[in-house]
């Protein structure tokens, strides 16, 4: 139990910085009028006297502008597209969650990367840094209530494997989340750590819009936990071997987009010197 009110009360921290960084600032709601391009109203707060994710007028501008131009780098390497409305829909029933706010689940692919290519964009780092802790604390609860009489020792090494990077890249393998994610043409070389951080942001995004017991119930639907303890150590090597495959196969979907768009610019290069001549 103390391990639980411990990261109940490392997410009750966060929660507090992130409103002491941002501050109270005013934000109406977004109209119906204003969301013809496919970003839904700001969600109710949920009891919070401030939501500090509530999407901001010139935050949703930027968002939007990306998604309008499906194209994040104009003058880079290679473009990334950004989620479909149809393909956000498919995860949103694979979560088991219907976001009220569907910006915060946009907002969960969009790596720093990408965003840095747009003056003022956000990123996905918020919502990350809100879905770790609240994965630790799930976790915990779920590691205490199903194996009690396991010492506190034994629970602790499970819960560092269940929420360790490997383990978030594993679930956001399982998830589909490496299709989703829109990054930059400075994506870096670990991509283990953007997809483990993608699936944090996800469950931030469901837990900023939902709170912790759709966050809880959300984790518990895809990821259940084994009946027996000694089952855990499979589980997590498992995780592991999944977590690999799944960094191999996107660092490779990144390299044949560099090489397509390669070719595609120099297809239009000798076009243009040839119009020149």
């Amino acid at each position: 139990m103390r391990a639980v009110f411990q990261s109940a009360a490392r997410l009750g921290q966060c929660q507090a910085r992130v409103l002491r960084c941002c501050g109270p600032q005013p934000c109406s709601p977004l109209s119906s009028s204003n969301s013809n391009n496919g970003i839904a109203a700001a969600a109710p707060s949920h009891g919070h006297a401030y939501d500090p994710f509530k999407p901001r007028p010139y935050l949703r501008n930027k968002l939007n502008k990306l998604a309008r131009s499906a194209q994040i780098d104009k003058q880079g390497d290679f473009t990334c597209r950004v989620p479909t409305a149809a393909e956000l829909d498919k995860l949103q029933s694979k979560l088991g969650h219907n976001f009220e706010n569907s910006w915060l689940l946009r907002l969960a692919f969009m790596h720093s990367s990408a965003a840095q290519q747009v003056p003022n964009s956000p990123s996905n780092n918020s919502l990350a840094w809100m879905g770790d802790s609240a994965l630790q604390l799930i976790v915990t609860e779920q590691l205490s209530a199903a194996f009690s009489a396991t010492s506190l020792g034994d629970l602790t090494t499970a819960r560092a494997g269940l929420v360790s990077r490997q383990a978030c890249c594993a679930y956001a393998e399982q998830l589909g989340l490496q299709k989703l994610l829109v990054v930059g043409d400075s994506t870096p070389v670990s991509t283990s750590n953007m997809l483990a951080e993608a699936f944090e942001a996800v469950l931030g995004a469901v837990y900023v819009d939902g709170g912790i017991a759709m966050a809880r119930q959300v984790f518990v639907r895809n990821f259940p936990l084994p009946r027996e303890f000694s089952q855990v150590k499979a589980q997590l090597r498992k995780q592991e071997a999944a977590a690999a495959q799944a960094t191999a196969q996107y660092e490779a979907s990144i390299r044949q987009k560099i090489k397509l768009a390669m070719a595609e610019a120099a297809l239009t290069s000798a076009k243009a010197r040839s119009a020149e001549l």
